[in-house]
């Protein structure tokens, strides 16, 4: 049989990064044919990542088996006293996530608790959110069964906040005068004529915190205490970064060659300075560290929010404001609720259950019932939720006490405030472990193991 390679030939290829073509030609550049097939084609392939986008798959893993050994750890620690009353326990959350067919107990319809006198369905009414327990046991040394105790301490070690602020105490991250001279110190190295002196930084303070007030209207305030005046743009653009309005990278360092990476403007408001961090820190170089600093006082100002009446003997819980979040959370819905069935009663499912909305209550949520079962659908941004709910507001013709009220609460930002939310990534590992600490504080009275110490006195 006749090679057809006997005779010179051209072998020619297309090189991509998904791909590469190929072809084989005589030298007239006709394509050669083999057992009756032409001899070209190409070979698709998956591109190439990034040593940047493995990390953070890596760390990600990483992260994940670091939070598994630590409730691994923690089972170690309660198993003893949870199997004296409960065997099934940890079985039972184990197989949470699986079809009632696929779990080890079949025909196990509760995931927690399945006593003759409490089940999920009392524990649920007891204890509505994670929250309520964790500000419960806060609160009292009243007796609380064991796997209660566990499920607290369980939800602080899996969600234990940040580390920024490694080796400072709870004074330290929620102290505003801390954060504030912190700034004002790299701005003045960072901006030469730049300085945020005032008379009073409790007034500052008080303006941040204050709830009533828009994003905008505290800019506005801010920038009559600090003095700045219209041309002032550079600080002008601090005061609006630091209140959450969107600014100018230009504008923060009156530099013209930023205005082609300013992206639409920059905001600590929204998620999308931290996924647009790496293009910030390639952009800036080292003027990422003023960025920064502005960013850690935007912070202060919204982990204050969070912790906004979770006063008790003089601490700050998280705990105890998530639940006043939630009872907040159902007033306003009880309100709107009232308003909608009020005023435009033909609007109620397109407001609150119609899942084909995109930016209704249910996609604000995340879930939508349907015959008495949760259907989880796409969350919606809270801006885009707003901005839904006030167009729908706004048909009603002369506004009562109630429309306004829900307005105003938009306008706030503390309209219908949501247990899960962005903000909560910005709350530090102190918070949680004061809680931690109060819970083992109080548990440890009726639950004498909590006491026990290791080889090492710890």
């Amino acid at each position: 049989m006749k090679n057809i390679f006997d005779k010179d030939y051209y072998l020619g290829l297309d090189i991509g990064t998904e791909s590469v073509g190929w072809a084989v030609s005589d030298t007239d550049y006709n394509i050669i044919k083999a057992k009756g097939k032409m001899m070209w084609g190409v070979r698709l392939f998956d591109e190439a990542s990034t040593s940047a986008e493995r990390r953070v798959f890596r760390s990600a893993r990483r992260r994940l088996e670091r939070k598994k050994n630590r409730i691994n750890l923690l089972q170690m620690i309660f198993s003893e006293a949870i199997a004296e009353i409960d065997p099934g326990f940890f079985q039972r959350m184990k197989d949470s996530f699986f079809t009632k067919e696929d779990k080890q107990y079949e025909m196990q319809s509760n995931t927690l608790f399945n006593d003759l006198n409490f089940n999920d369905a009392k524990y649920n009414k007891l204890y509505p959110t994670i929250y309520h327990l964790r500000s419960e046991l806060i609160k009292g040394k009243k007796t609380h069964d064991v796997r209660l105790v566990y499920l607290a301490i369980h939800h602080i070690l899996k969600h234990r906040g940040h580390f920024l602020f490694e080796g400072q105490n709870m004074n330290s991250v929620t102290s505003f005068k801390n954060v504030f001279t912190s700034l004002s110190e790299i701005l003045e190295k960072e901006f030469t004529d730049i300085s945020l002196e005032c008379e009073s930084l409790e007034l500052i303070e008080n303006n941040l915190r204050d709830q009533s007030l828009t994003r905008t209207e505290k800019k506005r305030r801010l920038k009559k205490i600090l003095g700045v005046s219209k041309d002032d743009k550079a600080r002008d653009a601090i005061i609006g970064l630091i209140c959450g309005t969107k600014e100018k990278l230009s504008q923060l360092f009156t530099d013209d060659d930023l205005k082609t990476n300013d992206m639409n403007g920059i905001s600590f408001n929204d998620n999308s300075y931290d996924s647009n961090q790496d293009k910030y820190e390639e952009i800036l170089g080292d003027r990422i560290i003023a960025l920064e600093s502005i960013k850690a006082l935007h912070d202060w100002s919204i982990l204050a929010d969070i912790l906004h009446g979770g006063n008790l003997n003089g601490k700050q819980y998280l705990s105890i404001s998530k639940v006043n979040d939630y009872e907040n959370h159902k007033a306003d819905l009880k309100l709107l609720k009232r308003v909608v069935k009020k005023y435009i009663p033909e609007e109620y499912k397109s407001i609150f259950s119609d899942v084909k909305e995109t930016n209704n209550y249910a996609a604000y949520c995340g879930v939508n019932k349907k015959n008495k079962n949760k259907q989880i659908i796409k969350r919606c941004k809270q801006d885009d939720f707003y901005t839904f709910i006030s167009t729908k507001l706004k048909k009603i013709s002369n506004p009562d006490e109630d429309i306004q009220s829900l307005m105003t609460k938009k306008e706030n930002g503390t309209l219908l405030p949501l247990q899960k939310n962005g903000d909560n990534g910005i709350i530090p590992y102190q918070i949680h472990k004061m809680e931690l600490m109060d819970i083992l504080s109080n548990a440890s009275v009726y639950l004498p193991f909590l006491k026990q110490k290791d080889e090492y006195e710890l």
